[in-house]
């Protein structure tokens, strides 16, 4: 008996129907929404996202003003031209799944062009406090499936993901049963349109229908991506730098900030915008407060950019310039350690620091933390973040 159902799903243009206060603002022709419902989301992994690389994905889902958490522990096999949907499910049978076990949903989840085939199971229990990483170690390992046993030591080194602030609201347009999710992480969101369908000819006139009307709409997105996947590795992210600042406080780090954003970049040396002015002056607030402790004078360029920037964060008093830093090549400056318990910091330019960090991981007010080693050892980059990033999704969650 073929068991296999199918889910469609769309990404959606977010800044086409997501207002500033991240609600839902979808006004289509036909389109009725029934009902919504709050949830918060997490996710158990390692913050290498160990499980998520090996098909796993093990989350929780909390309806508001629920205790309890619905488990799921889903296997995913991408499909393709080289392995097809039965050659999917033979090789889940290869590896433990036994597909004739009601208690094992199986499902076809279609994107834009993508397909996986997803092995699911669901439970409900009672959820422990969202700090109680060894509580939901023990409760994921007490009801996962035997085909998850292998990765046990992922689950050991596993943190707590999220969380993912999400709202689903579920209608119908153009004859058809539809789900909308908007998931979001601090100031980011990602929203989806999904429907289901019990056989793959059904499935296939309701994938090119939807998407059709989505984009005679012109809401849908050209990203085929996983909204499990975009949250996964924002919130791996947000863990990691967390870490980071912790030991920050510390010391004995080099901080390299690319300046803020400038007014007119066809002109040699332009001042800052007024945003980059304003985003450098948040930051600066924001560095104060999480106590990292800085060595006074921090190193500019001294382009005027960055020279701006680094007395908007760190006050004028206390920048000194350093022409090194005007140039793409200076080991020996950021190779020098700090004072026990103290960092050093640096306001310059995008630096790829020999193709380690490209120019989508450093933008205006980026950060790349550098492990020095001392004059003629060089330094390591050891973390990429962005501050203002971090600050913003503080505030929101």
């Amino acid at each position: 008996m073929n068991r296999t159902s199918y889910e469609i799903k769309f990404i959606l243009a977010a800044n086409r129907i997501i207002t500033e206060n991240q609600e839902l603002q979808l006004d289509l022709p036909g389109l009725r929404i029934a009902e919504h419902t709050m949830l918060d989301i997490r996710f158990l992994d390692t913050l290498q996202l160990g499980l998520y690389v090996n098909g796993w994905i093990l989350r929780s889902r909390v309806k508001a003003s629920k205790d309890k958490t619905e488990l799921t522990y889903k296997k995913r096999l991408p499909l393709s031209d080289n392995l097809s949907l039965e050659a999917a499910l033979r090789e889940a049978e290869a590896q433990g799944f036994d597909l004739n076990n009601p208690d094992c949903k199986i499902e076809v989840e279609w994107g834009l062009q993508n397909r996986t085939l997803s092995l699911s199971y669901e439970t409900y229990e009672k959820a422990p406090e969202a700090q109680q990483l060894e509580a939901w170690r023990a409760l994921f390992k007490d009801h996962a499936p035997k085909e998850l046993d292998e990765f046990s030591g992922d689950l050991d080194q596993s943190s707590l993901l999220g969380p993912v602030k999400a709202k689903k609201s579920k209608g119908a347009w153009s004859g058809m049963d539809i789900s909308i999710e908007i998931w979001a992480i601090g100031a980011e969101t990602i929203a989806e349109i999904s429907m289901k369908s019990e056989n793959e000819a059904e499935a296939n006139a309701k994938h090119g229908h939807l998407k059709q009307l989505l984009q005679d709409a012109q809401v849908l997105s050209d990203r085929d991506v996983s909204k499990t996947k975009w949250a996964l590795d924002k919130l791996a992210k947000a863990v990691a730098d967390t870490d980071m600042l912790k030991q920050l406080r510390q010391g004995g780090f080099g901080l390299y900030f690319r300046h803020a954003q400038p007014s007119d970049i066809s002109i040699p040396d332009p001042d800052l915008s007024l945003l980059g002015r304003e985003q450098a002056g948040k930051l600066g607030e924001w560095l104060r407060l999480q106590d990292i402790p800085i060595q006074y004078p921090v190193s500019a360029s001294p382009m005027k950019r960055t020279h701006q920037t680094a007395e908007l964060i760190f006050g004028k008093e206390n920048v000194a310039t350093d022409r090194q830093l005007a140039q793409m090549d200076k080991p020996d400056l950021l190779a020098a350690v700090p004072a026990a318990g103290i960092n050093h910091a640096f306001v310059a330019h995008y630096n790829s620091f020999n193709g380690k960090v490209s120019p989508s991981q450093l933008n205006h007010l980026g950060l790349v933390v550098l492990q020095p080693k001392g004059a003629g050892n060089s330094f390591d980059v050891v973390h990429i973040m962005e501050p203002l990033s971090i600050q913003q999704a503080a505030k929101l969650t």
